[in-house]
């Protein structure tokens, strides 16, 4: 109450919006002004111009299996980018401005040895135990489980985001193309000779799985569509083993085994659950529990029924939740 909007000239940080809301709830906030990516009361006073500010850009790794992206941002706005182990490149400020700009190499470059101390501040800083179990990566959406920092020599041996990310551009492209009626083999063509350039990439196993299904809804032949199912299963237990481990893919290998006769579907089934973290489960506990029933394996059915309800007793998982209760087969 009291406080109006207003613009502000000075480099604030997204890491300032703690402690300032932390000061206007009359919470104590210990303010670190020397550590590397921490923030500052904003209502205190104006922000120091002359401190390093962190980025970070996990996204192309926690998506599409590229190496992390750390930045240092000096006060002019020139950034260091740490891409592992030697990988270091410079960004000048102007290349926010002109997102084409790609970055150029970091050594020799002035002011480059604070803005190095502070990323290696920043990634020691890091604190593994915040980071819960299996947790959803946060901001970086559906793409997988929040990763801890990779190690450099982990890192650098990842594509680099700024040298492939036109990948990600025609995987959406191609995507577009299938929902405006491109034919299915075109699409799984480039889509192969992209996992051939970059088998790591979990989005590509992915967009197969896709593609394949579409052949297995549409095409005529009973034959056809069998191996169609086949190799979209496939693709989707790749694109899960290379990390992709996120609620869309869990329900559309769910959704292909159910799809299969009992006995191959529970096969399939009981080798892919020691892969799946035990707080997914719910789902496939419950497809287990089905398929026994219909294989009349009754006593067996009851006890994945009873690991389907100790999973939603401790999941905040609401889709989860409502699937059990709503599942007949374990009522």
């Amino acid at each position: 109450p009291g406080l109006g909007p207003a613009r502000r000239p000075d480099p604030v940080d997204v890491a300032d919006v703690a402690p300032t809301l932390a000061n206007l709830a009359g919470i104590d906030w210990p303010l670190t002004p020397d550590v590397p990516g921490s923030g500052v009361d904003l209502l205190a006073g104006p922000a120091p111009r002359e401190r390093v500010r962190l980025a970070e850009a996990l996204y192309p790794h926690q998506r599409y299996r590229w190496a992390q992206l750390l930045g240092a941002v000096a006060p002019d706005g020139s950034t260091l980018l740490d891409v592992g182990e030697d990988r270091l490149l410079w960004l000048e400020p102007a290349a926010f401005a002109e997102p084409q700009r790609l970055p150029a190499e970091a050594r020799g470059r002035p002011g480059l040895k604070p803005l190095g101390a502070a990323l290696r501040a920043y990634r020691r800083a890091e604190k593994p135990e915040r980071i819960a179990p299996g947790g959803v990566a946060g901001g970086y959406g559906h793409a997988g489980r929040t990763a801890p920092f990779l190690t450099a020599a982990e890192n650098a041996r990842l594509p680099d985001p700024y040298a492939v990310v036109a990948r990600a551009e025609a995987l959406d492209r191609w995507a577009h193309r299938l929902e405006a009626g491109a034919r299915p083999a075109d699409v799984l063509r480039a889509l192969g000779q992209m996992k051939r350039e970059d088998p790591g990439n979990p989005e590509i196993h992915w967009r197969l799985a896709r593609t394949w299904l579409r052949v297995a809804e549409r095409d005529p032949d009973p034959r056809q569509r069998a191996e169609a199912s086949s190799q979209a299963r496939r693709a989707a237990a790749e694109a899960w083993r290379r990390g992709r481990h996120d609620p869309d893919t869990l329900g559309l290998l769910v959704g292909l085994l159910a799809a299969d006769e009992a006995e191959p579907a529970l096969e399939r089934l009981d080798a892919l659950l020691p892969e799946i973290p035990e707080g997914a489960r719910c789902r496939l506990y419950l497809l287990r529990a089905r398929l026994l029933r219909e294989l009349g394996r009754h006593a067996e059915a009851d006890r994945a029924c009873d690991a389907a309800r100790r999973l939603v007793r401790g999941t905040r998982d609401r889709t989860a939740i409502e699937r059990a209760t709503a599942d007949e087969t374990c009522r």
